[in-house]
């Protein structure tokens, strides 16, 4: 589910960083003794900012400051710019995929990572020692591959994820052998 900030504090947003960016264009304009001098005043501020901000988002939620370092990283990346410019031109193509999955069709997303995610899991079953082939080593390596899903998308509250995740291991496990198994039943 998408979350979308309330239009006044946009706009505040979007002022600041009006007044913010035509003072730095002045500090850049002005000149230097060496070009890379102002490269490095930018990189000093935008590093500072990044700190203060990500500290004061962890006073409001732990690991959100994370987060956001990690998804500036992510649209920093050269991927992440091309999805950033898309984005800024509403193109239509960030709602196509390989998998043919519409945008908004989350049964369909859920039933084609599960059908690659246990195919997976069967395939490599089968390489490990024959002692090993059990249901023991697949819920343990499962609980890791949550667990590590869990600390990347830094879950607002743990238990709440948990608790959840739970009923819909519990609505799955009653789906055995079902094509479809994902339901407007899960949380």
């Amino acid at each position: 589910m998408p979350i979308t900030p309330h239009p006044e504090a946009m706009i505040t947003v979007t002022q600041l960083m009006a007044k913010t960016l035509g003072v730095l264009h002045e500090i850049i304009e002005i000149e230097h003794e060496h070009p890379k001098e102002a490269m490095v005043l930018m990189m000093a501020f935008i590093t500072g900012v990044a700190i203060q901000v990500k500290d004061k988002l962890e006073t409001l939620e732990p690991k959100l400051g994370e987060q956001l370092l990690d998804a500036v990283g992510m649209s920093l990346n050269p991927t992440g710019r091309k999805t950033i410019e898309k984005l800024n031109k509403n193109d239509p193509s960030l709602n196509k995929s390989a998998s043919g999955i519409a945008s908004n069709d989350l049964i369909g997303a859920v039933n084609f990572l599960m059908k690659r995610l246990s195919s997976d899991i069967s395939s490599h079953l089968d390489e490990l020692p024959f002692t090993l082939r059990n249901d023991v080593t697949v819920l343990h390596s499962l609980s890791a591959v949550v667990g590590d899903i869990f600390n990347k998308f830094a879950v607002r509250d743990l238990d709440t994820s948990i608790e959840d995740f739970v009923k819909n291991i519990r609505t799955f496990a009653g789906k055995t052998g079902q094509n479809n198994a994902f339901d407007k039943k899960c949380h």
